[in-house]
């Protein structure tokens, strides 16, 4: 699956520690800058993922309605069956009912299932940029003249 595996790797990035990352490097601010593009390459990834995560989110939706009115319309002819008194007609609109109401059952569960990781594919990709922004000074050097406390 891939939207694991993205999130995975944004979990990952999170976790880097930078201070160790630059404990580790001869030149800290190389390595800032080096993890802050890497972090970036997952951001836009990311972005794109919960892009098309919506759009299969919204293709879930049309799925689950047109299930929902093919149930509604099969429930309207197990009725005109019935006043009709056509029992054999009025069973077989109803088996076809009960399969679209199966349907709209299994869609509904997928689509609140995919609007929970869309919801933390959105969270990640908060805390990616909000650690990218935290390491924004962290890779650029000091401002001259400014004093460090």
């Amino acid at each position: 699956m891939q939207t694991q595996q993205l999130l995975n790797r944004i979990t990952t990035l999170l976790k880097v520690n930078a201070s160790d990352l630059m404990m580790d490097a001869a030149n800290p601010q190389e390595a800032v800058a080096r993890w802050r593009a890497e972090m970036e390459r997952g951001l836009e990834q990311a972005k794109d993922a919960v892009a098309a995560a919506r759009v299969q989110e919204r293709r879930l939706e049309q799925q689950l309605k047109e299930a929902q009115i093919s149930m509604a319309k099969w429930d309207a002819q197990v009725d005109a069956a019935l006043q009709s008194g056509d029992e054999e007609q009025a069973r077989v609109a109803l088996r076809r009912k009960k399969t679209y109401e199966c349907v709209a059952q299994e869609l509904q569960q997928k689509l609140d299932h995919h609007r929970q990781v869309v919801v933390e594919m959105r969270a990640s990709v908060k805390a990616l940029q909000d650690k990218i922004q935290d390491l924004g000074g962290l890779a650029r050097p000091p401002r001259s003249g400014s004093k460090t406390p």
